[in-house]
């Protein structure tokens, strides 16, 4: 399930946020996973993890931000659906949060405090590259605006 994690790999450098077109690349680590069955056959995996946001192109206010992500992902059984919802907390160097909420592959910026106060927007993300213990480096691009 980990790799349905398409978060929005939101990362913070720059000393002030832009508005405009981001993109970059996000690699994740799983720190936990909890996959209990309900009593209705489907399967749900709740998650957690460790990750390092990367920005493309020079004064990208998404650069090098450290993360820490939760997601609930529930599948039918015998089907490759799955649904999956959470969020994800980001710390700059500068020590400032920003928060984004994720369904799937599309993220929304959620709130943050310092340059990401008042930042509103969203994207979409997509896997590009897993790794045999659960590790995965995601693609990311979206619009943001003050």
């Amino acid at each position: 399930m980990r790799k349905f994690i398409l978060l929005a790999a939101l990362a913070v450098a720059a000393p002030v946020a832009t508005a405009g077109d981001v993109a970059g690349h996000a690699i994740y680590r799983p720190v936990s996973t909890d996959t209990r069955t309900l009593t209705d056959g489907r399967t749900m995996t709740r998650s957690t993890e460790g990750g390092f946001v990367y920005g493309d192109g020079a004064g990208n206010p998404f650069d090098r931000m450290i993360q820490n992500c939760f997601s609930v992902a529930v599948a039918k059984p015998g089907s490759d659906a799955v649904e999956q919802f959470g969020h994800c907390e980001g710390l700059d160097k500068d020590e400032d949060l920003f928060i984004l909420y994720f369904h799937g592959d599309t993220w929304t910026i959620g709130g943050g405090t310092g340059k990401f106060a008042g930042m509103k927007g969203g994207g979409t993300s997509k896997v590009i590259q897993t790794w045999s213990d659960g590790s995965y480096l995601i693609s990311w691009t979206g619009e943001t605006s003050k």
